[in-house]
């Protein structure tokens, strides 16, 4: 229902601008949430090499959601309208002062790559888990409900139409995902988390 109520706005282009700062928005929150998961990675809970690793990740990934995020909103240019330099009107394609639309043309090459390599990943850590024990691993790797929104993506990482779709996608994904990752850790099970990794 979400994925058809998506596509269809993204085709009418009525609220583009609009949707775009939502996500945007929920790239910024993911990564809040992240930020304050790691305050959750309690050290009687844990062993020392267990939360050195949760900590490293989560850090990890919400500077890389920030970046993501900064990139969306052109580094401010969207909320403060200032004028785009020159190196940006000229090789930009959409004239904005962020990098990722310098690479525009190539996005029909390298969302399929991304969509089938990160899905064929994940299903196959999902067929074949060696390391369920390890708490690290079940925290860490996205949970096997996940499966149709990232077959979904997929689908959208192949088709030339849908890339704006599959971006609002992944977003989607980083945000159950790290949704999942807080209540994992605010709730964590005494018996798995005492586990050694």
């Amino acid at each position: 229902m979400i994925i058809t109520l998506l596509i269809v706005l993204n085709y009418l282009q009525v609220i583009t601008y609009f949707l775009e700062t939502i996500f945007s928005l929920l790239l910024l929150f993911s990564a809040i949430i992240l930020i304050y998961s790691i305050r959750l990675i309690n050290r009687k809970l844990f062993s020392p090499k267990t939360r050195k690793k949760s900590l490293y990740f989560m850090f990890g990934i919400s500077v890389i959601l920030i970046l993501i995020f900064g990139e969306e909103i052109s580094w401010g240019q969207r909320i403060f309208n200032w004028e785009t330099t020159r190196i940006f009107t000229e090789y930009n394609y959409q004239n904005e002062t962020n990098i990722y639309n310098f690479f525009n043309p190539y996005t029909e090459y390298y969302y399929p790559i991304v969509g089938v390599g990160f899905f064929t990943f994940l299903f196959v850590v999902w067929l074949f888990p060696s390391n369920r024990k390890d708490y690290f691993f079940n925290l860490i790797f996205p949970h096997p409900n996940l499966f149709f929104l990232l077959l979904t993506m997929v689908l959208f990482s192949n088709v030339g139409i849908g890339h704006e779709t599959f971006e609002q996608l992944i977003t989607l994904f980083i945000f159950f995902y790290s949704l999942r990752l807080i209540i994992c850790l605010k709730y964590s099970n005494r018996d798995l988390a005492s586990s050694k990794s």
